[in-house]
């Protein structure tokens, strides 16, 4: 029921192939997307819709050599002046019932804001995998929206109110900017995460920069689906087999000794987070809870 994902002014696609006139040569295939002004919507149920997504698209079959093309995806995600909304509420639940709906938002909002990455598939069944994300933001801020029937949400408007005054009256806040010899700052691009409209502002930092490394250690299929290569014949004598009189089993030559999780070499997950010295960030209780 809740069906909004993503709201655009404008949405650009630029991809680039790279393939070279020698067989079975790397490729190199590069994916950029623009966004300006947009407005995304995230829930946790998105995020089996995607893994599912993924998954039918991509193959369960065994490697092949024959069938092996080296190739690498890089993908490089731009958004200008956005919105990023996230879905608070306790265990994930979400009320699309009545027109007041009674949610609780978390918005990250921003003025850019990339995101690159890289999928190498350049080895022919590779023992481990491993990629790089790196994600960098200028002008960004978080913000909270809490519903008319949330217990807190006017207490936090008094403390809002006490604490930032100067934000709530905004000739005083540019007559000492003048008076101090400063520019004003440009106004921001809001769409949904306005104060008017009951949002309050937690975090502010100019830039950040993430970056995530993660290798993993991949599990390939030993061999496709057996119901597909079976014929009629075989698939009836399956199905039939509870109704027959069993038969002797010759005993196993060999088994497998079965395989301890502990004795698996581990993956590896790295992340560095850095924040610029300007960033201010308040606590608010119903942000902690």
């Amino acid at each position: 029921q809740y069906r909004t994902l993503l709201e655009a002014e404008m949405l650009a696609f630029h991809i680039n192939s790279t393939y070279p006139r020698i067989w079975n040569m790397p490729q190199t295939w590069q994916c950029e997307v623009e966004v300006y002004k947009a407005t995304y919507h995230f829930i946790f149920a998105q995020k089996s819709f995607f893994t599912d997504l993924i998954q039918d698209w991509s193959s369960d079959s065994a490697p092949d050599i024959y069938a092996f093309v080296p190739y690498t995806w890089n993908f490089k995600i731009m958004f200008h002046q956005f919105e990023m909304i996230w879905a608070a509420n306790q265990h994930n639940w979400i009320d699309c019932s009545t027109k007041q709906q009674e949610n609780v938002y978390v918005a990250a909002c921003g003025e850019t804001l990339n995101i690159d990455f890289s999928l190498p598939f350049d080895d022919f069944v590779p023992s481990i995998c491993s990629t790089k994300f790196s994600l960098r933001g200028e002008g960004l801020d978080l913000h909270l929206f809490l519903p008319d029937c949330h217990p807190s949400k006017y207490s936090l408007f008094m403390l809002v109110k006490d604490c930032h005054s100067n934000k709530l009256n905004p000739e005083s806040c540019n007559s000492a900017e003048s008076q101090s010899g400063q520019k004003p700052s440009k106004p921001k691009w809001r769409n949904m995460t306005q104060e008017e409209a009951g949002w309050v502002e937690c975090w502010t930092v100019p830039s950040i920069m993430l970056t995530i490394g993660y290798a993993w250690h991949p599990i390939y299929p030993q061999k496709a689906d057996e119901q597909l290569k079976q014929s009629l014949s075989e698939m009836e004598g399956t199905m039939l087999s509870g109704l027959r009189p069993p038969q002797k089993k010759s005993p196993l030559t060999s088994s497998r000794p079965p395989i301890d999780p502990l004795e698996l070499p581990p993956d590896r997950l790295c992340v560095e987070l850095e924040l610029s010295p300007d960033s201010h960030i308040i606590l608010y209780g119903p942000l902690l809870k």
